[in-house]
């Protein structure tokens, strides 16, 4: 994009546009960096999250065998205690948090890349206005 450098006519106002460009440039590289770190953990998460659902659906079928070949009483109960708590783990597991979420997940890369265009137009415009202060 052109500018209208011709309106810039100290060094100090070149200053301070640069300043103020180096301030969004780190905002953006800031916000690059969290939602890369985002994405990562959610691709991890997500697979520890399936190992454990795995884990506690085998829990589940066992604890079901138990109950059905134990007489009523105490440790009856106690099995069906276990298998209630083992249930709520498992639909905490199936429900997956909002950040894990393909819809999410695609947004947040569209996210990354236009940031990645706004990183490349401020250091466009950084440099622009480094070369218009060297004529100052």
């Amino acid at each position: 994009m052109s500018y209208s450098l011709n309106l810039l006519t100290t060094v100090a106002d070149c200053d301070t546009l640069i300043g103020m460009a180096n301030k969004d440039k780190k905002s953006y590289e800031n916000r690059i960096s969290n939602l890369n770190f985002d994405l990562e953990n959610s691709q991890s998460t997500a697979a520890a999250r399936q190992a454990r659902l795995l884990v506690i659906n085998s829990e589940i079928a066992m604890l079901d065998n138990v109950i059905e070949s134990l007489p009523e009483g105490q440790l009856k109960e106690d099995y069906i205690t276990s298998r209630m708590r083992k249930l709520a783990t498992q639909r905490s597991l199936s429900s997956p948090g909002s950040a894990a979420t393909p819809v999410n997940r695609i947004d947040d890369e569209l996210e990354i890349a236009r940031l990645n265009l706004l990183l490349t137009e401020t250091n466009a415009f950084i440099a622009t206005i480094e070369a218009h202060k060297a004529t100052l």
